[in-house]
């Protein structure tokens, strides 16, 4: 069931990509469904959440593209990811805020975000962010350590 999952996600980013976003939107509720088949596992919601933004970026639907990059950076601590994947969801999530014309004070948290899930600082294992706080600004850092 999860290579059916995978297989509506592909064809899905295929046909947004193409511009044909009603068809990719069809796709994405298939995925959605199988999804909860599967028990919902972070990993995959992730991964359905990400391709919900870049549907609603592609809309230009803003606000839509910021809670679903939340909800993909909220999964993606739940599910343990690499520091990489969420740097690259956090900076989708900037993207999304900054068409809505944020200020720079987020941009400074999700900066702050990056840096405290090690990013900038290969082979720092752990990230500190906390899920709950991922709807919030997204990156609610500890405060940097000797400063």
């Amino acid at each position: 069931m999860a290579d059916r999952f995978d297989s509506y996600l592909r064809h899905a980013a295929e046909l947004l990509r193409s511009g044909d976003v009603a068809r990719a939107e069809g796709l994405e509720r298939l995925a959605r469904e199988t999804l909860e088949r599967l028990g919902s596992p972070p990993k995959l919601a992730a991964r359905l959440h990400a391709l919900r933004g870049d549907r609603a970026m592609r809309q230009a639907d803003y606000p839509q593209a910021e809670q679903a990059y939340a909800d993909a950076v909220a999964a993606l601590l739940e599910a343990g990811a690499e520091p990489r994947e969420l740097f690259e969801m956090l900076q989708r999530l900037g993207i999304a805020r900054s068409h809505q014309g944020h200020g720079r004070s987020r941009d400074r948290g999700l900066r702050r975000g990056a840096r405290g899930c090690g990013v900038d600082r290969p082979g720092v294992p752990a990230c500190r962010l906390r899920a709950h706080r991922a709807r919030g600004v997204a990156a609610a850092p500890v405060a940097p350590r000797g400063r």
